[in-house]
């Protein structure tokens, strides 16, 4: 019944329906025998009833444009989340594509990185077989040197020792006649 009320004081219709309102609630105090309830009760509802006017009299419009920028700020408000949300997700697709494109250059990186390691491997290793080749080429012509002179060495020790000993014994055999054909032979080489 409340609600009836309402709908018809909203519509402008006032007085029919503070009537209803006011009959249905006088006829439930009737069995009191007390009349004061009663006027109280109608007291207030005429006040309300004069709250109720005096509000949507001067307070309608207000109260509209309040609820009415209220309604576009939060518009508006939605809207620029909206806009931060599209922006966001944009932000998020790019660093996306950042990310795989960095993957990408990251792999191929990498990839060049292998490729240059075996190839200064690979240098490496012929280094090391050319410095090895110079190293055994230098030992080899050492080992030689060392044997020249240790054959050197010995032809060397050879002969004085075949001098030695002709020394010792070239005396013991050697006649004055040996010595006399020597001393000619000497003498006509010298004067030719």
């Amino acid at each position: 019944m409340i609600r009836h009320f309402l709908a018809m004081l909203w519509k402008g219709s006032a007085v029919p329906a503070a009537v209803l309102f006011l009959a249905g609630t006088a006829a439930a105090a009737e069995g009191a025998g007390d009349w004061r309830p009663t006027y109280d009760l109608i007291m207030r509802w005429v006040n309300f009833l004069i709250l109720a006017f005096i509000i949507v009299k001067y307070a309608r419009r207000p109260l509209k444009n309040f609820l009415a920028d209220k309604k576009t700020d939060l518009e508006q408000e939605i809207q620029s989340l909206e806009q931060e949300k599209e922006r966001i997700a944009k932000e998020v697709d790019q660093a996306k594509k950042t990310l795989e494109e960095s993957e990408g250059t990251l792999s191929a990186l990498k990839a060049r990185i292998l490729k240059e390691g075996e190839a200064e491997r690979e240098r490496v290793i012929q280094e090391a077989r050319a410095q090895a080749q110079v190293m055994l080429e230098s030992a080899r012509q050492r080992i030689e040197n060392q044997l020249r002179r240790a054959k050197g060495g010995v032809v060397s020790e050879l002969v004085d020792s075949a001098v030695a000993l002709a020394l010792q014994r070239l005396p013991q055999m050697l006649t004055p006649e040996d010595h006399q054909a020597w001393i000619d032979r000497f003498t006509t080489s010298a004067s030719q």
